[in-house]
């Protein structure tokens, strides 16, 4: 199977022919350990510093006439929200807003 490659530009042939394999091919982008390795590493660290307090909150939300008991439903909630909106979100105009990133200090203090 051959994927011809900028094409927009006159280039021409398969990836093959430039040394690509198509296993490491996703819809025309290659990727590669040492590009993943920072991210896999990053999501590895923060998972490791979130364990904590996710078996605090998952303490919180099972134990017997919790306050917080309906908390691993909301999740689920607000995507079957989405998804009934999903019509509507679709035809919004996506357009930046700036005065969210104004805001934004605001939230993370």
């Amino acid at each position: 199977m051959s994927i011809a490659t900028n094409t927009q530009s006159g280039e021409s042939g398969s990836l093959a022919d430039k040394g690509i394999s198509d296993a490491s091919i996703q819809d025309g982008v290659k990727y590669d350990l040492p590009t993943l390795l920072p991210f896999v590493i990053a999501v590895a660290l923060l998972a490791a510093l979130a364990m904590p307090i996710l078996k605090d909150w998952y303490w919180e939300y099972t134990k017997p006439e919790s306050y917080y008991a309906h908390a691993p439903m909301i999740p689920f909630i607000c995507g079957l929200m989405f998804w009934y909106k999903r019509d509507i979100i679709a035809r919004i105009d996506k357009r930046p807003d700036y005065l969210a990133l104004h805001l934004s200090p605001c939230f993370l203090a």
